[in-house]
């Protein structure tokens, strides 16, 4: 989870997660997984330039090769 993006209020465990080790304490929704899914809005990908997927493997060559 990213507390920068989303704010630490929004979290929450959906009805059918099996919680192992909660130190935060996060409250529980009545939903399960997929029907949180189907109610979230979803925002549309950010237009990417044609190269973006090859510039972003060239990128990668120095981590590979390490």
């Amino acid at each position: 989870m990213d507390w920068y993006v989303y704010p630490r209020s929004q979290a929450a465990w959906v009805a059918d997660a099996k919680v192992i080790f909660d130190e935060q304490g996060l409250r529980r929704l009545d939903d399960t997984f997929r029907e949180h899914q189907d109610k979230r809005e979803v925002q549309p990908p950010a237009p990417k330039a044609a190269n973006a997927h090859r510039l972003l493997q060239v990128s990668l060559i120095p981590v590979a090769a390490k």
